[in-house]
């Protein structure tokens, strides 16, 4: 038997491509030598100051119309802030991070690095091109707001890192940055996560050169070429005479193929891939019991939410163009091409603000919580757990923030439920 009372939960954390858990930092304090950082991926990267900041923000907001994502490992502990708001670290000198990273103004002096001519601007650009970006050891202030530090857009992946493993990866892209051997930047082969995860001392590829963005990218791509097969047999659907139903029938069908399906087996893998990778997580102690239920409540609507808009919205598109002709084609075409795009970014959107509005309110995001009555330590059918701020309590912290270290700058908060009754168990059953 399941019983689902209310839990308050605060500072939720967030999953992404390859089943990646990260949270947002508010706090650049907080930041340690050797954290895993993502932030969302800007190709104008220092150029204006505006532009840093939007990509920032719709990264925060989960409402990037592509998303493509930056890694960086950090090399110091952030300690103190200065008065110009840079991060700092213990000995006063400025917290720097190992990422494969450049700017515009640096492809430009790479570029001009052998003078004017012709043909060493055309060499030039052709490497440019062909590896956009270098090891390097910047400041962490290239991806904080001066104004605002950590207020937006930068989060750190979830996982539980010993100081030696800090002091590992630390070394190592300290001894990689400086050598001459360095890899080379692809953006299929050699990218800024194969970086990230080879330095990465305790992640879940072991310190491979992988990048699950690659593969989820590509896939995304393979989609979209499906989608422009299924939107010639929806133009062959509204130039065909209405007389013809057969003809209908085969190119509805095909539609439906190349468009509809793909969508709607990405969704239901997802939510699958989710529901496995979570519940291992959990059973392996790498999960609090909050954060999985708000992950695995969160996703399971999501998955409904796009079944529900996007696979909806992609079955009608051949009836309406059957019904109009070719009236109405560029419409039914524009929906085939942007559902799910639209609908992603409305789910995140209003999650994002539901979740916002109830945090900024002090009352945490009410969920419901499922116990097992099977198990050994049952829970009365009508508790309701809640959350009250202002306690100090690791337990409440752990809850609040879904891992043992809290970035969001909220009060830590604890959690209270009335004691559970014992209930008998009836004879032959545990």
């Amino acid at each position: 038997m399941i019983v689902l009372p209310l839990r308050l939960f605060l500072t939720p954390m967030r999953l992404r491509i390859a089943l990646l858990l990260w949270q947002e930092v508010h706090d650049p304090c907080q930041l340690r030598a050797g954290d895993h950082c993502i932030v969302g991926l800007n190709v104008l990267h220092k150029l204006w100051s505006w532009s840093d900041s939007l990509c920032s923000v719709l990264t925060s907001w989960e409402v990037l119309p592509f998303r493509f994502f930056h890694h960086f490992v950090l090399l110091d502990d952030v300690t103190s802030m200065s008065g110009d708001g840079q991060p700092l670290r213990g000995d006063g000198g400025i917290a720097r991070i190992a990422e494969f990273s450049d700017t515009p103004a640096g492809a430009f002096r790479r570029i001009t690095s052998e003078g004017y001519s012709p043909r060493a601007l055309l060499r030039n650009v052709q490497r440019v091109l062909l590896s956009p970006a270098q090891i390097h050891l910047p400041p962490l202030a290239d991806y904080v707001h001066r104004r605002q530090p950590g207020r937006y857009g930068i989060f750190v992946v979830h996982q539980h890192l010993t100081d030696e493993q800090r002091q590992r990866t630390v070394e190592t892209a300290l001894t990689l940055a400086h050598s001459k051997e360095a890899p080379v930047y692809r953006v299929f082969s050699s990218n800024c996560e194969h970086l990230a995860w080879q330095l990465d001392a305790s992640s879940a590829y072991k310190g491979r050169w992988v990048s699950p963005q690659v593969p989820h990218n590509l896939w995304k791509l393979f989609r979209f070429c499906l989608n422009l097969v299924g939107l010639l047999c929806l133009w062959a659907l509204a130039v065909a005479p209405t007389t013809y139903s057969a003809t209908h029938t085969i190119f509805a069908s095909l539609y439906h193929l190349f468009t509809t399906i793909p969508v709607g087996a990405q969704v239901q893998a997802c939510l699958v891939r989710t529901a496995v990778n979570l519940t291992q997580r959990r059973c392996a102690g790498e999960l609090e019991k909050g954060t999985f239920e708000y992950l695995m409540i969160k996703e399971t609507l999501r998955a409904a939410w796009l079944t529900f808009f996007c696979v909806g919205l992609l079955c009608m598109m051949p009836r309406l163009v059957w019904d109009s002709g070719s009236s109405h084609f560029r419409l039914a075409a524009a929906i085939s091409l942007c559902a799910y795009n639209v609908a992603v970014i409305g789910f995140n959107s209003a999650h994002q603000i539901c979740t916002r509005a109830l945090l900024h309110a002090g009352v945490g995001v009410p969920m419901p919580v499922f116990d097992d009555l099977r198990s050994s330590s049952p829970r009365s059918p009508r508790t309701t757990s809640f959350i009250s701020k202002g306690a100090n309590s690791s337990l409440g912290q752990a809850h609040a923030t879904g891992c043992s270290r809290g970035f969001l700058a909220s009060t830590p908060a604890v959690m209270s439920a009335p004691k559970p009754r014992r209930r008998a168990c009836s004879p032959g059953r545990s």
